[in-house]
């Protein structure tokens, strides 16, 4: 009896209450500094996957179907040329926005975060700009009007591929990146949403379909995730970019 409960005293410790086992670091989100639990991990899996659809059906509704039908029906000259140049500018400053809004989210200070403000304005900016596409005739106007759109749209996108490495563990980021993959449904959603619009004459509202649609893609997702921590308090960095020595401040109150 006495052998047994020496071999219980002197037991490994990590087998005795009151003590703390080892945490896989990897299981551990950097923003709390907890694991996530398996509803959390489904929550941003799920709000990005309706980011990813929406937002992509949204720019084939708009931008892929009924932009294209409409600069034939205000009769711009030669309307393939038009889109061309359309898309090719927008594209091109696609490019540099991407870079510039995810360096000034890094570097920006607010109750709401570093990603939320950016993810919230943008949201609007993109709804405005995919529906504007329906109301100007001209091939500035509506150059312009689609630039708009991808400032927004990149003030969204960037940011939101950040919250993966700002709050989740590194255990489900690959899980969660796949959500981003449903893009792939959203072009198919968008042309079956395209067919109740194009042609009619109502296919104007169209427009307003994809304007909600891609602010929601982005609100929605800030709806679904736990508030982010405020960085009010975060130390800026300073040579890490082209933008030495500059920062947001969104919101200081």
């Amino acid at each position: 009896m006495l052998k047994k409960k020496n071999l219980k005293l002197f037991s490994p410790a990590g087998n005795s209450a009151g003590t703390t086992s080892t945490v896989d670091p990897d299981t551990i989100s950097p923003e709390t500094g907890k694991p996530w639990s398996k509803a959390l991990v489904w929550r941003f899996l799920i709000a990005f996957i309706i980011y990813g659809i929406l937002n992509n059906a949204a720019f084939t509704l708009n931008g892929a179907v009924l932009l294209p039908q409409h600069i034939k029906d205000v009769e711009i000259g030669n309307p393939t040329a038009a889109y061309g140049v359309i898309t090719s500018v927008t594209s091109l400053v696609s490019l540099f926005v991407g870079y510039i809004w995810g360096t000034l989210s890094d570097r920006t200070r607010s109750r709401f975060g570093k990603r939320t403000p950016w993810i919230f304005i943008g949201s609007f900016v993109a709804g405005i700009g995919l529906y504007s596409l329906g109301i100007f005739e001209s091939t500035t106007s509506l150059t312009m009007a689609y630039i708009f759109n991808t400032l927004g749209q990149n003030a969204i996108q960037t940011p939101m591929y950040a919250f993966l490495a700002d709050r989740a563990p590194k255990n489900v980021r690959g899980t969660l990146s796949s959500g981003f993959g449903a893009t792939s449904v959203g072009a198919p959603v968008g042309q079956f949403i395209s067919s109740y619009f194009l042609g009619q004459s109502y296919q104007s509202m169209g427009f307003v379909v994809g304007g909600i649609m891609i602010a929601a893609s982005g609100l929605i997702v800030l709806a679904m995730a736990p508030r982010e921590k405020s960085s009010k308090e975060a130390v800026v960095p300073k040579n890490e970019s082209v933008l030495d020595g500059c920062y947001v401040n969104v919101v200081t109150t």
